[in-house]
């Protein structure tokens, strides 16, 4: 499975967000945080990397 970078806007859940932190949980488990980058942040998770990936979608991708 890819894997998100970081500073990079992604499309998710009709937000523009874009990657902040990145970690492995106690458990080995990759975690990151994004923020959206529309409204100065107001839109902020955690979440499982795996979990971001399945819906994220990476903007300036040629298409």
């Amino acid at each position: 499975m890819p894997e998100a970078e970081m500073w990079k806007t992604y499309r998710y859940q009709g937000h523009r967000v874009m990657v902040i932190q990145q970690w492995d949980d106690p458990f080995g488990r990759r975690m990151i945080r994004i923020e959206s980058v529309d409204d100065d942040g107001a839109h902020a998770a955690g979440m499982f990397e795996a979990e971001f990936m399945r819906d994220a979608v990476a903007e300036g991708l040629a298409g």
